[in-house]
Parts: C-alpha cells; sequence; structure tokens
C-alpha cells in the first residue's frame, strides 16, 4: 500500500515497465538479454526536472544496453512498446529516456483509490515487520516534567506511531528511575514537610527536595488521611511510596494529555537486589 499519490503511482510505472521488459525479453526483442538475467536490471522511475517531456521518466534502457547489446534508444522503444497501462502516454526521447503522461482516466482512478482507502491512506507494510520496544521519556518520579521531558514525549511519540504506521509491532516503555538514594531524599523531605504541616520542628535532609512541590504535597497527604483515602504513614518507607506514587500519576496524566501513552512502565527496582517489598 503506498504511501502518497507519487509513490503509488512510481511503484504502478515500475511494476509495469518490469512486466514490459519481461514480456519483451520473453519475446526475443531484446537483444542478447536472457530471462536469468532480469534480476539484474534496476528500473529508476522519476519525475522529470522539465515536466514538458512528461509527468514521469525512466532512465534505465540506458544501464541495460550492456546486458542487451543494443543502443539504448532501441531498448527505450522496445519498452515503450511492451507497457500495457491503459492511458498513460509512452513516448522515447533522447538517447534512451522513457517519458510517460498520465491521462484523466489513470488519475481519475488513482483518486478513487486514496479516497477509498480513508482513515488507512498512508499505512504501509514493511516485508518484515518487527517486535520493537521503544523507551522514551523516562523521567525520575521525583518532580514535574518539564519542556525537555515534553520534547521526548513527542519525538518518541511520533517515531513509534512511524514504525506501527508502516507494520512494525511498537510497544512504548517507560522507564522508571525509582531506585538509589533519590528515593530516600523523597521520601525524607515528604516526611520534614508533613511534620511541619503538623506544627513540628522538622529540617529537610541535606540535598532534600526544596521549593513548594513537597509542602503542597504534604497539604494533599494530611487531606487524604483526613478523608480515610490512605493511612497516615509512619514508616520512611511509607512516605516514599506516597511522594512516589504522587508523581508517578502526574507523570501519567500529564503525559496522557499529551497523547502520549505507555504500554509499559518498567521499574529500574525491578533490576536491582533490593528488598522485595520495594519492588512495584
Amino acid at each position: 500500500m503506498a504511501t502518497s499519490t507519487s509513490t503509488s503511482i512510481i511503484q504502478l510505472l515500475t511494476h509495469e515497465i518490469q512486466a514490459g521488459i519481461r514480456r519483451a525479453a520473453e519475446a526475443n526483442q531484446l537483444g542478447a538479454l536472457t530471462s536469468d538475467q532480469l534480476g539484474q536490471i534496476t528500473i529508476v522511475v522519476e519525475i522529470p526536472n522539465d515536466l514538458t517531456y512528461g509527468d514521469y521518466a525512466c532512465p534505465s534502457a540506458l544501464a541495460m544496453a550492456r546486458l542487451c547489446r543494443q543502443s539504448p534508444a532501441q531498448i527505450a522503444q522496445t519498452i515503450a512498446e511492451a507497457f500495457a497501462l491503459p492511458d498513460v502516454e509512452v513516448s522515447v526521447a533522447g538517447k534512451g529516456f522513457i517519458n510517460f503522461r498520465l491521462g484523466p482516466a489513470f488519475l481519475d482512478q488513482r483518486l478513487q483509490e486514496l479516497l477509498d482507502l480513508g482513515d488507512d491512506y498512508g499505512r504501509t507494510q514493511t516485508a518484515q515487520p518487527e517486535k520493537i520496544l521503544l523507551e522514551f521519556v523516562s523521567a525520575n518520579p521525583t518532580g514535574f516534567l518539564h519542556v525537555g521531558h515534553g520534547r521526548w514525549a513527542a519525538v518518541g511519540s511520533t517515531l513509534a506511531n512511524l514504525l506501527t504506521w508502516t507494520g512494525h509491532h511498537v510497544d512504548k516503555e517507560f522507564y522508571i528511575n525509582d531506585a538509589g538514594n533519590q528515593m530516600q531524599l523523597l521520601g525524607k523531605s515528604l516526611q520534614a514537610r508533613m511534620k511541619q504541616a503538623q506544627g513540628e520542628s522538622a529540617a529537610l535532609p541535606e540535598g532534600g527536595y526544596e521549593g513548594t512541590v513537597m509542602i503542597d504535597m504534604a497539604q494533599h497527604l494530611l487531606q487524604d488521611v483526613e478523608q480515610g483515602s490512605v493511612a497516615m504513614p509512619t514508616t520512611l518507607q511509607e512516605f516514599t511510596d506516597y511522594a512516589y506514587q504522587s508523581f508517578l500519576k502526574i507523570h501519567r496524566d500529564t503525559l496522557h494529555q499529551f497523547q502520549t501513552d505507555f504500554e509499559q512502565w518498567f521499574s529500574e527496582r525491578r533490576l536491582h537486589a533490593l528488598d522485595p517489598q520495594t519492588h512495584q
């Protein structure tokens, strides 16, 4: 299936030129060319710089002279006479160029084929589809997404769409960087902000997460506890998990609004020999 009008027509012309060469070779009209040598011929169909010659042109007769032991002009004439696509005018110019001019009926048929494709217009099917795991964005679950993450989401999701559109099976993966000291600092920062929100004196850990984000999260945690949707955390791990899951949800929701959804959210902690209770 074609990706555009031009590509579709080029493929169609290429196929018919190949068929015409095969018919002419079988009829011994192309000099010394044998059926076994057909695979050595590369058909090139292109849009000419000067459209007064035609809509498309094929210079392949020039490269066939050695195999056929004929002049390119003679080869081009033989191919032109063997060409059998309706409502396409074929002519030979110069030293062996084959020119094609597309007629109204031919163009009407091509246009109708495109209209019939509907939502599948532009979809192609690769000869060797692959299973592809595409990992992108993969932000730390310790804060909000920034403009750079948006750029990566745009590029990654576009690439995934293009690969899927061309027949590949694509799984999009968000690699969650949820292992290491950063997660401990996240939990300790929320724990400190929670104590402050409850009127207690508490300092952020060295290297902790400053700014208003953890203050706001502590207020949300208090509301959740008051509403009974979560239990009051009592351990560092519980504070860490709350902050972690909160940021992860923000990432999911933000990316979904950006029309970027992932089939897999892979936790880095699964790759480390940590306490099984910390695995997602």
